[in-house]
């Protein structure tokens, strides 16, 4: 489901940074008042306005794709590995089966496009919350549009 919702924010932040991007180069010379501290300053370009939010939606991307990676859950419904052993057990020994659940969980992240976590993370939900958060507060002004948008 996250990896859905990670995947749904793709054409969203395309297309606004494609927009963006034509505002960008369209603007570059229209002049338009400059701010600081909410109070009028030097003149600057629009252009130079919008790469500021463009810049903020890169960064955006980064964040939800480089730096947020959900990791596979495998641990079972207590975090042990057990049913996990158990399916993958052919009776050679403890550090055969592990192994083999753990090729099986390099190929069930694989197939996910998630991480394989260094250890199980059934009860962290880091992963997830930095997910939702970088979503939410990387966005140039997600929580407070359009109070703070010039």
């Amino acid at each position: 489901m996250l990896k859905a919702a990670q995947d749904s924010l793709v054409p969203d932040l395309q297309r606004t940074g494609d927009a963006l991007a034509g505002l960008v180069e369209a603007h570059a010379e229209t002049v338009m008042v400059g701010r600081t501290l909410t109070q009028h300053a030097l003149p600057i370009s629009f252009g130079l306005k919008a790469a500021s939010w463009l810049a903020g939606v890169d960064d955006a991307a980064r964040d939800v794709f480089e730096r947020a990676h959900l990791p596979v859950s495998y641990g079972g419904a207590s975090g042990t590995l057990a049913a996990g052993m158990a399916l993958c057990d052919q009776g050679a020994g403890a550090d055969e089966t592990a192994e083999r659940l753990f090729t099986l969980i390099g190929y069930w992240a694989e197939e996910l496009g998630l991480a394989v976590p260094e250890q199980v993370w059934h009860t962290d939900r880091v992963p997830v919350l930095r997910v939702a958060e970088r979503s939410r507060k990387r966005l140039p002004h997600w929580d407070a549009w359009p109070m703070t948008c010039c």
